[in-house]
């Protein structure tokens, strides 16, 4: 098939769906005819170049694995259909969606709003599960990728989808400091960097505006950071590949004032050779080694060994106590001085268990936070509340005694105390 196909007229039948998607084939050739700075004839030299994909073709036998890919904001669909295409011819099944936001004015929304982020997200889910059912594609192997902001809306998709084999960020914005007035992704309620265990590539420029903040919060998984001495936005999408053969007068001039054509294309190609290579090596379970390049230079942060709190929550529901705190006090000894266990989600975890009427649960969580927190005077009170729950008074007193010690003004430990302490004794 040429380039050209990509852009065919949708047959559907929906009428909604079809204005959609005539919206979206529009967008992308407005987009595609300004990667070549309006020259007509550049863009339909494209239309008619043949690609290695070939048109309505059977799928081979076999079950293939899948990459859940999204795009960068607000970018049309044909953005990365090069690194598709190169994916695609080493086994892989690669799906997308457009950008539909909730709104009629989503080209105006851009990155500010939370309820278009939740939209692609629930978007792109979408798409995962429905190609996951495909008879070629393999459910157990499912991996997320993402460009630009894409590459947050993948980290948010694998915070959903936690047993994706593979995370792999193609200049994400999440390696950027973001502007005060943009959407802050991690105020999410299901935003929660520890979900995620899977490897993470994350490929970008050297910039002075990058920052690891979020990356480095994903201490659950492996995470590969290979920073691209020369290299802009465009290199990590097919752009460099779609103006390859395009005359200096026709390439952006900024792209052409950090690096020339040719570096430009050696950059995506890189790119595109350790996303395969990272993909096989996280869906094989092997090590992964990437090739060494003069483009780039890698970084790898091993991942905690440690437990998430939803792990030592777990352990809890088997009624492994002890296990769970030798594990917690191993990573302790391990890791002295950090913070492995977040406060607030040990015990949010505790309260739903004591909420929901297993007590006894909530008790042995409370236990475990003391334990990674045993200068928190919260953490003893809740403790004496899991305690009064299942009516040891003598466990509970003590334990708001304790709190009180840590922090006298800790009003519930003084309110609870008060309460065991003068509560009258029962008839015989």
């Amino acid at each position: 098939m040429t380039f050209g196909h990509y852009l065919d007229e949708p047959r559907v039948r929906e009428s909604a769906v079809r204005t959609i998607a005539s919206f979206q084939r529009a967008y992308s050739i407005s987009s595609l005819k300004n990667v070549f700075q309006g020259n007509l004839a550049l863009f339909e030299n494209l239309m008619n170049t043949q690609t290695a994909a070939r048109r309505g073709a059977l799928p081979a036998k076999g079950r293939f694995p899948l990459v859940v890919y999204s795009l960068g904001q607000n970018d049309y669909l044909e953005e990365n259909v090069v690194f598709a295409e190169y994916l695609a011819s080493h086994g892989y099944v690669v799906v997308t969606v457009p950008q539909l936001g909730t709104s009629e004015r989503r080209m105006e929304l851009l990155i500010d709003d939370p309820l278009s982020y939740d939209a692609q997200v629930r978007d792109l889910s979408f798409a995962l599960a429905v190609a996951a059912q495909r008879r070629y594609v393999d459910p157990a192997r499912v991996s997320v990728a993402g460009m630009s902001m894409g590459g947050i809306y993948a980290l948010l998709v694998a915070m959903n989808h936690p047993d994706v084999k593979a995370v792999i960020g193609l200049d994400a914005s999440y390696m950027d400091k973001r502007a005060a007035y943009e959407f802050d992704q991690r105020t999410l309620p299901y935003y929660d960097p520890m979900r995620i265990k899977a490897p993470v590539l994350s490929m970008f420029r050297s910039d002075q505006n990058v920052q690891t903040t979020e990356i480095d919060a994903l201490a659950a998984a492996d995470r590969y950071l290979i920073e691209f001495a020369r290299a802009i936005h465009a290199d990590f999408d097919s752009y460099p590949a779609l103006a390859a053969s395009s005359p200096p007068q026709f390439v952006d001039a900024n792209a052409l004032s950090v690096r020339d054509q040719q570096t430009g294309l050696a950059n995506f190609e890189l790119v595109c050779r350790l996303s395969l290579a990272f993909l096989n090596s996280a869906n094989l379970g092997t090590a992964f080694t990437p090739e060494t390049s003069r483009l780039a230079a890698m970084t790898h942060s091993r991942r905690r060994d440690a437990p998430t709190e939803e792990d030592i929550g777990s352990m809890i529901i088997l009624r492994r106590y002890e296990a769970a705190a030798r594990r917690v006090m191993d990573a302790q000894a391990k890791y002295p001085g950090q913070e492995l266990f977040r406060f607030k989600t040990m015990n949010r975890i505790a309260y739903e268990f004591l909420y929901t009427n297993h007590a006894p649960l909530a008790v042995d969580m409370f236990r475990l936070n003391v334990l990674a927190h045993p200068q928190s005077a919260e953490a003893y009170e809740s403790l004496a509340e899991g305690y009064e729950a299942i009516r040891d008074n003598t466990e509970a007193i003590a334990n708001y005694r304790q709190a009180l010690a840590i922090d006298p003004k800790n009003a519930d430990a003084a309110q609870g105390l008060q309460r065991l302490t003068l509560a009258k004794p029962k008839p015989p």
